[in-house]
Formats: C-alpha cells, structure tokens, sequence
C-alpha cells in the first residue's frame, strides 16, 4: 500500500528508546498505517497536530512526560480540535491514569507493554471508535466506566463558550437521558444499555454539564425543549 493512502501516527513519549522501539514496532507491524513523526518534546507535539501540513490521523502519546503531562497535552489538542483522535499509553497501571484521560478528550488508553494490543487498538481509535478493551480486568479498572468518547463529542464537550456546543449531546447521552424522561432509575438505564451504573453516571454528570442543569428533572425539562432531538435505533 503506497503511503499516499496510509494513515498517518505520530507519536509523543519523553523516553528516546521507547520512542525507537515503538517507532519500529508500528513500520514493522501496521500495514494500514505509518508513523509520520515522532518527538519528546509535548508543545512540539501539539502544534504539529494543530497544523494542516503535519496533522496526523492518530496522535499516541505517553502520560508521563518531562515538561508537561499527557492529560495535558490531550486537553491542549482537544479543546482545539476534534480531528486527530488520541491513544494514550502508558508505562504504569492504566488505572492511574483511564479517567483523566477520558476526561481530558482521549479515545482510549492502552499499556505499553500489551504490543500486541496496540496495534488494535490504533486500528479501532482510527475507524472513529473509542478502545475500552481493559486486558478482561487485569488492570483493575473498567474502561467502559470511564466514559471515553469520540474526538467529535469530547471536542463538543470542552469547548467553551459555544452554546451549541455546550448544548449538544451525543447519542449515547441522548439514548440516558430519553430513558431519564421515561422514569428509568439509574440503574435500570444500565442495565437497558448493556453498561455499568457507573458509566451511566458519568453521562449523566456530562448531560447536566452540557444542559445547565443541576438536578435530574431540570435537565429532562429542558432536554424537552430542545430542538431536532435525535435518538439511534436499537
């Protein structure tokens, strides 16, 4: 496959030898995909994914860096644009670190030392799609728990003063909700949806966020209210 149709990574990691090793394990393990560019330094990083000329299609980066942070970095690029999907990787237990993450704008988090999951993983975070795979527990946290979204909806989200975008929730957020307005617990919305109460929680903290809402039934009334609300059929 000629490089003109191959997704474009780069890559961010405080470390020169793991960013060798990781640079070789991509050419030499990803046939739809190659690394464009890959630095140390995290304000290099976020201005090449600012920029039309360097932008890559997926940005990988530690979350311990030297200078800065990788939620930092994360919330740096998000804010701005919902273009380059994010794949955080780490050197401890993702524990540590799934929730800030997610919040920042990430669309997944993945161990460095589950190589063969990483290159699934860029796969899944460039069909547009959020990872949650969580090696079945081992790392003690639940990733479908800690609300990952889509570049789209996490850049919708951190996105300040913009009230359409303050105001527009995602589908899944429209999916809790509308099952809110039905009378449905929390728990029973979990359970309709195939999810945790924990994760129904999280969007609901992200719903009333975005609606201005503090309490359950401020945010139905005024998820009423709105406009061309839009639900995906199951």
């Amino acid at each position: 496959m000629s490089d003109a149709v191959r997704s474009r990574i780069g890559i961010l990691d405080n470390d020169e030898l793991t960013l060798a090793a990781l640079r070789a394990y991509l050419s030499g393990n990803l046939r739809n995909a190659r690394v464009d560019w890959s630095v140390t330094d995290a304000k290099r990083a976020v201005s090449l994914c600012l920029s039309d000329r360097s932008r890559p299609d997926i940005l990988i980066t530690d979350m311990s860096l030297n200078e800065s942070s990788g939620v930092q970095v994360i919330r740096d690029i998000r804010e701005r644009t919902a273009r380059v999907p994010i794949l955080a990787i780490t050197s401890f237990p993702i524990g540590e670190y799934a929730q800030s993450a997610a919040e920042a704008g990430a669309q997944g988090i993945i161990a460095k030392r589950d190589l063969n999951e990483i290159c699934n993983a860029i796969s899944v975070v460039l069909a547009n799609r959020v990872w949650i795979h969580d090696g079945g527990g081992s790392s003690g946290v639940s990733l479908a728990d800690c609300g990952f979204e889509s570049a789209r909806d996490a850049h919708a989200r951190l996105v300040r003063g913009d009230e359409n975008a303050d105001r527009e929730l995602s589908e899944r957020e429209c999916a809790v909700i509308d099952l809110f307005s039905r009378g449905l617990t929390s728990k029973q919305t979990a359970e309709h949806l195939g999810v945790s109460e924990n994760t129904v929680k999280t969007y609901a903290r992200r719903i009333f966020g975005k609606l201005g809402a503090n309490t359950r039934g401020q945010a139905i009334a005024i998820w009423m209210t709105l406009p061309k609300r839009k639900l995906r059929e199951n």
